[in-house]
C-alpha cells in the first residue's frame, strides 16, 4: 500500500513538471513574440503617379510701396514744429514739418524794398531820358548824353530785373519753410524732431502709398526665359497665414546684378485694405505657362539628410532609404524629378521616426 502511493505520487509529480514546462515556454515564446512586435513600426504607404500641375515658378523677395517719396528739407533752419509721426495717414499737401520762417519772412521784406528802390531808381531814368530826348531832337543835347542815357536805362532795367528775381527767390525759400508731402499716404523713417537745425537736403522721412505695392524679387538667368510681363502671380506673407494675394508681373530689368547674376522683377499688388507693408518678407506663385504632367509623391513621404533628400520604400518587411531629386511642391504633393519610377511604393506614414532597415508592417487603406 505504501509503494503504491509512492508511485502515484511520482506519477503526479511528473505531469506537475511537463505542465510547468509547457506553461514556461508559452510565456517564453510569447515574450519573445511581443518583442518581436515591439521592433516593427507600422506604415502607410502610396505610389508615385503621374498628375497634371500647373507650370509655376516659385520666387520670394520683399515688398515695397508703387508710390513713395523722400521728404526733404529745401532751406536751412531750426524745426520750429512736427506735425506727424511714422504711421500716420495724410493726404498730399498736408503739412509735416514747419521750419522757422522769421529769417526768410525778413529777406523777403528787404527783397520788396530793394525792388522798390529799382524800380524808383528805373522811373526816374526813364523820366531823364525822355526829357532829354526831345532836347536832342530840339539841338540842345549831345549824341554822346543820349546814348549815355539810354545805357542808364537798360542798367535801371536790369537792376529792376535782378530785383524781382531776388524777391521771387526769398519768397520761394519762404514757402519751402512749410514742408507738405506731395502725396497721399503713410509717415515712415521719421528721422527728424523739434528744434533740429536742418540743411537744404536732410531727409526728414518718408511717405508711402500703400494703395498698390511691388513684390521686388529676383529670377536667375536659367528661370529667365519662363517669364514675362503680364503674368498672374499668387503671393502670401507669413503675416496673414493662408491669405493669398493676386499680382501681376510688370517689370523685368532686362541687365543682371553684375555680382548675382540675377534679374530684378517687380509683381504688383493691389493693397486696398493696407495689409501689405513695406519691408516685408514675401513669397509669390508665378504661372508661367500650360499645364505639365510629372511624377509626384504626397509630401509626407519626404525626409532630408545633410541637405539631401531621401524617401523610405518598403523591401522585404523593411524600410528601404532613397536618394530623390525634387521639384516644385503643389497642392500637398511634391514633384519627383529623379530617384524614383512611376507606380513604385513610398512610405508616407512615421517617416520621422524611421532609419535604414528597420522592420515595417504596412497598414493597409480602409476598404481594402
Amino acid at each position: 500500500m505504501t509503494l503504491s502511493k509512492w508511485k502515484l505520487w511520482l506519477i503526479l509529480l511528473v505531469v506537475i513538471l511537463t505542465l510547468g514546462g509547457l506553461i514556461v515556454k508559452q510565456m517564453q515564446d510569447q515574450s519573445s513574440l511581443q518583442q518581436a512586435d515591439a521592433g516593427v513600426q507600422s506604415v502607410r504607404t502610396a505610389q508615385a503617379e503621374m498628375v497634371t500641375r500647373q507650370s509655376n515658378l516659385n520666387v520670394s523677395g520683399t515688398i515695397d510701396a508703387v508710390e513713395k517719396v523722400l521728404v526733404s528739407a529745401r532751406v536751412a533752419g531750426v524745426v520750429e514744429a512736427l506735425h506727424v509721426d511714422d504711421g500716420d495717414s495724410i493726404r498730399a499737401g498736408q503739412t509735416l514739418v514747419q521750419i522757422d520762417d522769421q529769417p526768410y519772412a525778413n529777406l523777403v521784406e528787404a527783397g520788396k524794398a530793394a525792388l522798390r528802390q529799382a524800380q524808383t531808381k528805373l522811373e526816374s531814368t526813364r523820366s531823364t531820358y525822355d526829357r532829354l530826348k526831345q532836347l536832342h531832337q530840339a539841338g540842345a543835347a549831345s549824341d554822346k548824353d543820349l546814348e549815355d542815357i539810354q545805357a542808364a536805362v537798360t542798367v535801371a532795367e536790369a537792376d529792376v530785373s535782378q530785383a524781382q528775381a531776388q524777391l521771387n527767390s526769398y519768397q520761394t525759400d519762404l514757402g519751402n519753410t512749410r514742408v507738405a508731402s506731395p502725396i497721399s499716404g503713410l509717415v515712415a523713417n521719421r528721422n527728424v524732431y523739434r528744434g533740429q537745425m536742418v540743411s537744404p537736403g536732410t531727409p526728414l522721412m518718408e511717405v508711402q502709398n500703400l494703395a498698390e505695392v511691388y513684390v521686388i524679387t529676383s529670377v536667375g538667368q536659367s528661370d529667365l526665359r519662363q517669364i514675362k510681363t503680364g503674368m498672374e502671380a499668387d503671393v502670401t506673407v507669413d503675416a496673414y497665414p493662408g491669405q493669398t494675394f493676386k499680382g501681376v508681373l510688370t517689370s523685368v530689368n532686362p541687365a543682371a546684378n553684375p555680382q548675382a547674376r540675377v534679374f530684378q522683377c517687380k509683381i504688383k499688388v493691389p493693397n486696398p485694405d493696407g495689409l501689405l507693408r513695406s519691408g516685408m518678407f514675401a513669397s509669390a506663385v508665378l504661372h508661367t505657362g500650360e499645364a505639365i504632367n510629372v511624377l509626384s509623391i504626397p509630401e509626407a513621404a519626404l525626409t532630408s539628410k545633410q541637405g539631401q533628400f531621401y524617401v523610405f520604400v518598403p523591401q522585404d518587411k523593411v524600410a528601404k532609404l532613397v536618394r530623390v531629386e525634387i521639384g516644385a511642391i503643389f497642392d500637398g504633393q511634391l514633384e519627383i524629378k529623379q530617384g524614383l519610377a512611376e507606380g513604385q511604393t513610398v512610405i508616407i506614414s512615421n517617416v520621422n521616426k524611421l532609419k535604414e532597415n528597420d522592420l515595417i508592417q504596412i497598414i493597409p487603406e480602409q476598404g481594402v
